[in-house]
Parts: C-alpha cells; sequence; structure tokens
C-alpha cells in the first residue's frame, strides 16, 4: 500500500487514517484525512534508503509520540532533569534513556 491508497483503504473500511513521517526527532504530518470517522488510527511511514519502498507502521499514541518529538529538541540534559524533576521532557527523556 501507498500514500496514495489510503483514500480507497479508508472509504472501504469506515474509518479516518492519518499518516506521519519523523524526520530528524521531528514528527511531520505527511497526510491528515479530510473525513473524520468514529474509528480513527494513525500511521508513520518510512520510506527505504536502498529499496524505495515503504512501510507503514501503527502509532498506539499519537500524543505521546509528538510529545517525544517535542522533547528531543530540547535543551534537557542530566543534570537539569536530576535538579528539576518537575520538568515533563527531562522525565520523557530520563525514561528513553537519552540523558
Amino acid at each position: 500500500m501507498t500514500l496514495k491508497d489510503i483514500f480507497k483503504f479508508e472509504r472501504l473500511n469506515t474509518m479516518s487514517i492519518n499518516v506521519y513521517g519523523i524526520e530528524n526527532g521531528q514528527v511531520l504530518p505527511l497526510r491528515l484525512t479530510d473525513d473524520k470517522k468514529e474509528k480513527s488510527i494513525s500511521y508513520t511511514y518510512k520510506i527505504h534508503a536502498i529499496h524505495s519502498l515503504g512501510h507503514f507502521a501503527w502509532i498506539k499514541n499519537i500524543v505521546f509520540v509528538m510529545l517525544v518529538s517535542l522533547c528531543l529538541e530540547s535543551s534537557c540534559n542530566a543534570k537539569a532533569a536530576y535538579n528539576n524533576n518537575d520538568s515533563l521532557c527531562c522525565n520523557v527523556l530520563l525514561l528513553l534513556g537519552r540523558i
């Protein structure tokens, strides 16, 4: 399936589908649905560099993905994380082992 096929898949399965790409730690919308349905799902889409084939992966929690993307851009470091436990991004990055 390609990004072009999503519209047909949505229509046949009565669901709305949003597709995001992740580049340089940022979540970027590649395709946002025009017709919001009761059942809505989100995927990431990655094109393989060698084969030029695309791969979709289901996103269970888009809010968490966007939070991680935002936090990866933050200036949080290990010292700041331990001195300021209320920093949400620092805590997320600590959980992910990024600092």
